[in-house]
């Protein structure tokens, strides 16, 4: 009996707004989406499943990282997030300097080899590994037990990071 109401709820929970969203979704009336269903419009479909896809993939990162850290060291690092910012953004401002400011996004594969991508991304990991063990060193390791006193100072770097790169 316990398995048949399993099953019906997982009907319910997940089957039924499945075959909705793909099939019947209106696209007037009282239930009306803002793009109808999947199969009037598979583009939009798409591109909103690819950007759930990439948010989740992006919150499975930054929640792995921290259990990672807490699990292995017992450190409270709230500022990973802000290491994985600025770990990008130093390797796009040197990326835009190798190829040339004025060049954006439309370059063509002539104007941009792979020594563009991988050099800003090997000295972007290097220099954050390097930042890491920096604040490791100077602020976690005499904190070490201290749980709140390292969430605090990590969430601090994390805001100064975050505000510098803007």
């Amino acid at each position: 009996m316990l398995q048949v109401l399993g099953w019906a709820l997982l009907a319910v929970l997940v089957v039924a707004p499945a075959l909705w969203v793909l099939f019947l979704a209106p696209t007037t009336g009282k239930w009306a989406t803002a793009f109808g269903s999947a199969v009037h419009d598979p583009k939009d479909f798409l591109i909103t499943l690819l950007n759930g896809v990439t948010a989740a993939a992006l919150y499975f990162v930054v929640a792995s990282g921290f259990t990672l850290i807490f699990g292995l060291m017992r450190v409270v690092n709230m500022a990973h997030g802000a290491f994985f910012l600025l770990g990008g953004y130093l390797a796009l401002r040197l990326q835009r300097n190798l190829v040339g400011e004025g060049a954006g996004f439309g370059l063509t594969s002539a104007q941009v080899n792979l020594t563009h991508w991988l050099v800003p991304a090997i000295v972007a990991t290097l220099a954050i590994a390097a930042l890491g063990l920096a604040m490791q060193q100077i602020f976690l390791r005499w904190n070490q037990g201290q749980e709140l006193r390292q969430a605090l100072i990590t969430i601090a770097i994390s805001i100064i990071l975050a505000d510098q790169m803007l």
